[in-house]
């Protein structure tokens, strides 16, 4: 089975790499190279018995993405209702072709500013991503597929380490549910399709959780160095998620401390003191970052920096709260009357949306179909948060903790089901560990495993 994916694989990257030329033979290095590596970590990292199957899932998934990114970039470059780099999220395209950009005036040697990207897809300062895209074009030249397929790969890796992780807490037979849903479930598997920065972002949330998870109880090398890459990767990709996560983490490394256990009231008065300070902290820090970015933006009804962060948030909902997948419009969020009566309704939209009855855009429609499962998943979300409290309190108690942070502020700031869908896949893989661990452990009389 594993010699016949391999097989195959092997010879759709010869066929298309003969068929679209030697200048795109790049993507196809890249394709080839990195699922050697995802091989090279099954074979250092699974256990004996379960290598096999791990690899031939990793596999599958591989071609699954490969065979459903290859007629779409056809399309894309024929003209039929696509733009180069597409792939139903505009987003992509804007990156595409700001990071194509970027790549020639670095092969100039000219420095990047926002004058010399006017008439580019933007006209404005490019985002971290956007040098990513450039980095990639600086080896590949402009070659959109290199996008598309290390985004694949990128969400292929995670499944892998969603298995590691599941087998690790959890066991073999919800590793195995837990790697099979990341690997195929029809969001991660379209967002890792196209040319967009959320399949990295979900990656480092990820490794960023599994590192504070196994730095609280041992020092490794290892985490350290994985919890630092994966920070600096989402700070730059996702600045406000990546210190509002390190901030609880701060906070659930502290309530989980021996010190709490031993002297709770003085803990709980100075956890208390430093999560007002370090909060305050965080807010002024975010709203410097939020100003610095309507500077660069160009916004023209908040082209200053003497606003408040509550007005750039009512900004960017409204900006957002378009299309024929908004919800709750109007409300303005400097208001603090209309923010509090808004407020749990945007968290059951942030919860639960988008609903089977909605329509309108691609992403809600695969969204409605999707949230139709996780419906009836819930008793099984239930039952592995369950299970997972019993046989590691502390560390499923930051994973709630997390997500329902990150659930508070998509309620804050989205106003469109369709990209309040895209984001929230940022904790999509917990929750689909939960699904597996609770599919694997039915029963009541559990033991406790691995911790």
């Amino acid at each position: 089975m594993t010699k016949r994916f391999t097989n195959i694989l092997l010879f759709l990257l010869l066929l298309s790499g003969g068929l679209l030329g030697l200048e795109w033979i790049g993507p196809w290095i890249i394709l080839l190279g990195g699922t050697l590596i995802g091989g090279g970590v099954i074979v250092w990292k699974v256990p004996p018995g379960e290598k096999r199957y791990v690899l031939e899932v990793f596999l599958a998934a591989v071609l699954l993405r490969v065979c459903t990114i290859l007629p779409f970039f056809v399309l894309s470059y024929t003209g039929v209702g696509f733009h180069p780099g597409f792939f139903f999220a505009s987003d992509g395209y804007g990156y595409h072709e700001n990071g194509w950009q970027i790549a020639q005036l670095w092969e100039k040697g000219l420095l990047i500013t926002p004058k010399l990207l006017i008439g580019s897809f933007t006209g404005t300062m490019p985002s971290p991503y956007e040098f990513w895209n450039a980095f990639i074009y600086s080896f590949t030249g402009k070659s959109p597929l290199s996008l598309f397929f290390v985004n694949a790969l990128v969400g292929v890796w995670s499944s892998l380490f969603v298995f590691l992780f599941t087998e690790k807490f959890f066991g073999r037979r919800a590793a195995r549910l837990a790697m099979l849903f990341s690997a195929f479930w029809p969001s991660l598997l379209f967002w890792s399709i196209q040319n967009l920065r959320d399949p990295m972002v979900n990656l480092a949330i990820f490794l960023l959780m599994w590192s504070a998870l196994e730095l609280r109880y041992r020092l490794s090398v290892r985490f350290i160095f994985t919890g630092l890459i994966s920070s600096y990767v989402l700070f730059k990709f996702r600045m406000p998620v990546c210190l509002l996560i390190l901030f609880l983490i701060f906070i659930w490394f502290l309530g989980t401390s021996q010190f709490y256990r031993k002297m709770k009231l003085l803990f709980i008065v100075l956890l208390v003191f430093i999560s007002v300070a370090q909060g305050l902290k965080f807010w002024k820090n975010l709203e410097g970052a939020f100003k610095q970015k309507m500077a660069k933006a160009s916004v023209e009804a908040f082209y200053t920096t003497d606003v408040s962060i509550a007005q750039w948030v009512d900004y960017l909902r409204t900006a957002r709260a378009s299309g024929g997948s908004a919800f709750l419009k109007g409300v303005d969020f400097t208001n603090p009357k209309q923010a509090i009566v808004y407020l749990p309704a945007a968290m059951g939209y942030a919860l639960f949306a988008p609903f089977p009855w909605q329509g309108g855009s691609g992403s809600s429609l695969l969204g409605a179909f999707e949230m139709s499962i996780l419906y009836l998943c819930l008793p099984f979300i239930l039952g592995g948060i369950r299970h997972s409290l019993r046989v590691m309190r502390d560390q499923t108690f930051l994973i709630l903790l997390v997500f329902s942070f990150l659930s508070l502020l998509l309620a804050l700031i989205e106003g469109n089901v369709g990209t309040l869908f895209r984001h929230r896949s940022m904790m999509l893989s917990f929750i689909l560990i939960f699904i597996a661990v609770g599919l694997s452990h039915p029963s009541r009389k559990v033991a406790r495993q691995n911790v």
